[in-house]
């Protein structure tokens, strides 16, 4: 059994699964492995354009911007 305080389940679309697949294979990773790569990337690509640019690293006002910017679509 799953250990629910460690891992959480998440679904993507077929269509990005058969592109990161691939891509995960190519890195010897699996899927789950995978995708903590990318969120890992972006994490540290984006905490590091905040520190460069001495804003504050503030999660919930990002969350904010992004559902706005998904409302206007």
């Amino acid at each position: 059994m799953t250990d629910i305080e460690k891992y959480k389940s998440v679904a993507i679309k077929i269509e990005a699964y058969q592109k990161a697949k691939p891509m995960a294979e190519s890195r010897y990773m699996s899927m789950g492995s995978f995708i903590r790569y990318l969120i890992d990337m972006e994490h540290d690509k984006k905490f590091k354009e905040i520190k460069q640019n001495g804003e504050d690293l503030d999660v919930r006002a990002e969350w904010e911007e992004y559902k706005t910017s998904i409302i206007r679509r």
